[in-house]
This record gives structure tokens, C-alpha cells and sequence, in this order.
């Protein structure tokens, strides 16, 4: 047992360094409008409201988490501090939540090594209307870079904005965006079997030598 041991750990830490690519890839930051232009519809006040348009605000990056692999850097250090939101986020009117698509709608940044991101935003989850002049909205769709860290991941926005002051008054919006592109299933499944044949190869050898002596 105490050679199978050290030669099970040996093929592990080798089958790790092998499928180094099975590591999760994480996007996670939050971002504020601090200018230009942001606009909604569809009633008197954003809590009546039924769409935004953040075509022409301008977005800075707020926070990072630790591990966060977006390229982006925080507001106003760097260069990858702005993202861009497209399209109407068209949410419905009422309590209730748009039924149809998002078409047209995506988040778009360059992070490091002209690495570019885009978020294609598809369907709105949820809808917190509680606050007066206010509104919260959680959209999820997909997210995709040119360097391939992310392929149609799962991704999920949610914008916060307010009338501070009341309706007439300045609109203030901030987001968070969160993706983590996990390992798929077989590729943990895979990594684990080429650990048991290795181990299976280790005590059928140990067993030769055994009956060999």
C-alpha cells in the first residue's frame, strides 16, 4: 500500500495538470451609470415603466470580484473600465414579466489582449417593482469572447435604477454581472476515470511483482 499511495498521487496531480482546461472561467463585476443618456418607457414613473434604454449611458466598472476574469478594470484606473448595454430591455407593463425574447439587447466590452466580450441578454426573470420611482430587473442570457474562455454561457444581469428625487429627476442605474462557466460533467467524469484506471494499473503491477517473488 505504501508504493500505490505515491504513485496514485503522482497520476493525479498529472491528470489535473492535464485537464487544467476543466477549470471554471468567472465574470463577475459591477458597473454604475455616471453620464449620458438613460431613458424608459411605457409609463409616468420607472415603477410604472415598461422598458429602459441604456443606448446612450455610459457605464464604468464599480467592482470586481477577486477572481473575476472579464479584463476590466475598476473605475478610473486602467484602461477596460467602461462596458457598453445595447437594445431595449423591454420588461412589460403590470407586475408581470415580458413574454416574448429580448431581441436586439447585449452588454459588449474588450478586456486584456483585445479579448472581446458579448452578452447576448434573451429573457427577463424577474421584476421587483416594490420601491416608488424604482425599479429592479434580473435578465439572463449568454456570454462569449473571442479569446474562448466563455461559448453561450448562462449569464445573469440585473439592473437597479432609480428617480432620485422623485419623478423629473435624475435617473441612476447600476448593475451586476455574474457568469461561471463550470466544467461540463464529462470532463470531471473523464478526469476521474483516467485516475481509476490509473490506480487499477498500479495494484495490477504491485500484484505482478507480488506473485512473482
Amino acid at each position: 500500500m505504501r508504493k500505490v499511495v505515491p504513485a496514485l498521487a503522482i497520476f493525479f496531480i498529472a491528470t489535473l495538470g492535464a485537464n487544467s482546461a476543466v477549470q471554471a472561467a468567472v465574470v463577475d463585476f459591477g458597473a454604475a451609470a455616471v453620464g449620458g443618456t438613460l431613458t424608459f418607457g411605457g409609463g409616468p414613473t420607472l415603477d410604472k415603466s415598461s422598458s429602459l434604454d441604456f443606448d446612450g449611458a455610459l457605464l464604468v466598472v464599480s467592482n470586481i470580484r477577486f477572481d473575476d476574469q472579464s479584463g476590466l478594470t475598476v473605475f478610473p484606473a486602467g484602461t477596460h473600465n467602461t462596458v457598453k448595454l445595447s437594445g431595449p430591455i423591454d420588461y412589460g407593463s403590470g407586475s408581470g414579466v415580458v413574454i416574448n425574447p429580448l431581441i436586439g439587447s447585449d452588454i459588449t466590452w474588450t478586456g486584456d489582449g483585445g479579448d472581446l466580450f458579448t452578452e447576448k441578454l434573451t429573457t427577463v426573470v424577474d421584476i421587483d417593482r416594490a420601491a416608488i420611482n424604482a425599479i429592479t430587473v434580473t435578465v439572463t442570457g449568454t456570454l462569449s469572447d473571442s479569446h474562448g474562455l466563455f461559448l453561450d454561457t448562462p449569464a445573469e444581469l440585473i439592473l437597479g435604477v432609480t428617480e432620485a428625487g422623485g419623478p423629473g429627476h435624475a435617473i441612476r442605474a447600476s448593475m451586476t454581472n455574474a457568469t461561471s462557466n463550470v466544467p461540463e460533467p464529462s470532463a470531471w467524469v473523464m478526469a476521474l476515470g483516467f485516475i481509476g484506471l490509473g490506480y487499477a494499473a498500479v495494484r495490477r503491477s504491485s500484484r505482478n511483482r507480488s506473485l512473482a517473488i
